[in-house]
């Protein structure tokens, strides 16, 4: 057992313990005789980006590069009797009871041999072993929570080389390695990440689990302290199933980021930088290609990897891939990748913490799962642009022309929302239904601040509105196919479809004709418009709106903490949106990815889908022998193409050339759909286990 510990040090240390010379560097021009840094404020008690904090994390550095620059011993020695001294305390539990407790053990590991006896009892204490000795409810320690409190439980285990430690601290990170149920925070058997009750986190939260979870596989790994040999395999589907098909090449989509998505600037306070880039999956794709055995993983891995490294255009195939517990679809092609995202009722469309706006974070995010759609040929089309967004025209939306705030937003009225998919192709739809109350007003974050916003944020009185309507999100090889109609709003504000709002990066053209980028909104009649490589195609040649040129913008509106850079900042955005009629009006258009411009007419011309219904019963297309369709209700599709009778709402797939149809519902209390398909009955049982209920059904015909 004692040899046991010995491996997890050296492997902790291998996978932690790193820094670079010249952070070192910088980090001594502020160092000082008492043992703290000149340029920190430890007076102020920031709930995020705390100062005192990189006081901890500087030390790190020093203790990881000590045994190369001896000199750094003393330092260490000092900094740790400051902290001690002042013995200063956050009032966010995350810093008190997980970040800082971890940090020390670091700090301890490696400097077993110079820290003298009651600093390193000192800081071993704050490691703490058991939830009862948390500093707040129960109902905390979930998912990333508990991981990382486990995490420190078997730092302190092996800083006091007692094993019983280590096995309870093991615990309670397995504990967090399973196939959630629905409803609840974790992994879902479709490869989606829950947390923040059900919200979509793959990234952010879900990479920081998945990366901590994976270095705890590796650290215990061929140890008495091991994992149980399953967890393997639930981590690997995970980033496989899930978390590799949820971005393209580097680029991160920003839909399952929650919160973080906010937090592309680099904070000079802070010495660190917010990343939202894939790369930062290559460290854990390379731990467990060293834990697997099995060929084929293998090879899937190092196919993700060089997809992450732009070596290839695709994770490890063409495929669409159904989120069915989380209501997401992606979408890869080797020249594009998309996705849609939607929420209900279960399913939040934002990130809160029992129900409350989470430290001042992604305030204007209130509209993020109405039907947000990602549109990426290279990864680049929306790198920092949320600064300078306009939060009432999120791409893929139909939303009254307001910055919803969170708190105002997240929580659907929506029942009806789901996805099928054949593994190819797929279709998501959502009966949206929202109301809400606009006040406008900025919220403030968790220590009562509140920074100053544009004065044309700010309404002059509340609004209360509703909206809704069906839509619909096909997925073929050229790109999506949008369907809308029975759009209403009681809104004040403009109503509007957005089809694109992304960093402005080309010329624009519309049927060919240049179109200028001159900042403001221009009318536009045109059949199609392309940007960026992308064509967005006016199925409908209803009127649009274009604007295009800079834009001067600020992170505090949409990151409202003390720290946040007040500093403008600029950039060029293109914004195309369908002003819509506020009582049932519809919509019909394309947006054709990885197109160049001077195919772009030919691209619009050569369009393969056929609109077989819109309505408030059905909408469906017709797309290279595949119905595609969603049905509201219990309700036919009468077309040339088939005739579809169903007695129950669902999704739908139905391929006539290889006589293969693909099913599934929203409705999780319903145990079949019958189907009448040209004359013949079919019926498709859903599956009986709750957390397969939305997943698409085979049925052969």
């Amino acid at each position: 057992m004692h040899t046991d510990i010995q491996i997890l040090k050296k492997r902790i240390i291998e996978l932690f313990c790193t820094c670079k010379d010249n952070e070192i560097d910088t980090f001594l021009e502020t160092y000082t005789e008492d043992g703290c840094f000149s340029d920190l404020d430890y007076t102020v008690n920031y709930r995020a980006n705390w100062p005192a904090s990189f006081h901890l994390g500087r030390l790190s550095a020093f203790a990881f590069a000590r045994k190369e620059r001896k000199e750094l011993d003393e330092l260490i020695v000092k900094g740790m009797e400051f902290w001690f001294k002042h013995d200063f305390h956050n009032p966010n539990w995350f810093y008190e009871d997980l970040e800082i407790p971890w940090r020390m053990g670091l700090i301890a590991l490696t400097c077993e041999d110079i820290l003298p006896k009651d600093i390193k009892e000192k800081m071993i204490s704050r490691l703490l072993t058991d939830l009862n000795d948390a500093m707040k409810s129960d109902k905390l320690w979930t998912g990333m929570n508990l991981l990382l409190f486990g995490r420190n439980a078997a730092m302190h285990g092996i800083l006091a080389n007692n094993s019983d430690i280590i096995i309870k601290g093991r615990n309670y990170m397995e504990n967090t390695i399973f196939i959630s149920d629905v409803g609840e925070e974790g992994i879902y058997f479709d490869g989606s990440f829950a947390q923040h009750d059900v919200l979509l986190y793959n990234h952010s939260y879900g990479c920081m689990f998945f990366n901590a979870a994976v270095s705890w596989l590796y650290i215990l790994g061929k140890t008495d302290f091991a994992f149980q040999d399953e967890k393997l395999q639930i981590l690997t589907d995970l980033f496989l199933k899930g978390t590799v098909k949820m971005g393209r090449f580097d680029a991160m989509d920003y839909n399952p980021l929650g919160r973080a998505r906010v937090m592309c600037f680099t904070d000079s306070s802070q010495q660190g930088k917010y990343y939202q880039n894939m790369g930062i999956y290559l460290d854990s794709i390379e731990l467990l290609k060293k834990i697997h055995t099995d060929k084929n993983t293998i090879e899937k891995l190092e196919s993700a990897k060089d997809f992450i490294l732009g070596k290839r255009n695709t994770p490890y195939e063409e495929c669409n891939a159904q989120y069915w517990q989380i209501k997401f679809m992606t979408h890869h092609r080797n020249n594009f990748y998309a996705s849609a995202r939607l929420a209900d009722k279960e399913v939040h469309g934002g990130d809160l913490c029992r129900k409350k706006l989470v430290i001042g974070q992604d305030n204007l995010g209130g509209f993020g799962a109405y039907g947000s759609c990602v549109y990426m040929c290279d990864g680049k089309e929306y790198e920092k642009i949320f600064p300078v967004w306009d939060w009432g025209l999120i791409p893929g939306t139909t939303t009254p022309h307001i910055e919803l705030t969170l708190e105002e937003g997240a929580l659907h009225d929506t029942e009806f929302a789901g996805n099928v998919s054949d593994g190819m192709y797929g279709l998501c739809a959502a009966d949206m239904k929202k109301s809400y109350v606009h006040t406008g007003i900025p919220m403030p974050d968790a220590d009562g601040r509140v920074l100053p916003v544009p004065e044309d944020a700010i309404p002059e009185k509340p609004s209360s509105a509703f909206f809704g309507g069906k839509k619909a999100y096909f997925f073929m090889d050229e790109g999506i196919f949008h369907l809308g109609c029975d759009l209403y709003t009681d809104a004040e504000d403009d109503f509007n479809t957005t089809f694109e709002q992304s960093i402005l990066r080309s010329e624009i053209y519309a049927d060919g004709k240049k179109i200028a980028d001159t900042g403001n909104w221009q009318d536009i009649n045109a059949k199609y418009i392309w940007h960026d490589n992308k064509v967005y195609v006016n199925i409908d040649e209803a009127p649009l709106k274009l604007k295009a040129g800079d834009v001067k913008g600020n992170y505090n509106r949409i990151f409202i903490t003390p720290t946040a850079p007040q500093e403008p900042v600029y950039n060029r955005t293109f914004t195309l949106i369908r002003p819509q009629n506020k009582n049932h009006s519809s919509y019909a258009y394309a947006v054709l990815p990885g197109i160049e411009a001077d195919k772009a007419e030919s691209a619009f011309i050569n369009i393969k889908a056929e609109i077989l219904s819109n309505n408030e019963k059905c909408q469906a297309i017709y797309y290279k022998d595949k119905v595609m369709a969603v049905f509201y209700d219990s309700t036919s599709l009468v077309s040339e193409k088939c005739n579809i009778t169903v007695d129950k709402p669902c999704f739908m797939i139905v391929n006539c050339n290889s006589k293969i149809m693909h099913i599934s519902t929203p409705d999780r209390s319903i145990d079949s759909i019958s189907v009448e398909l040209n004359g013949k009955s079919y019926t498709a049982k859903i599956p009986e286990k709750m957390i397969m209920k939305g997943s698409s059904v085979e049925i052969k015909l």
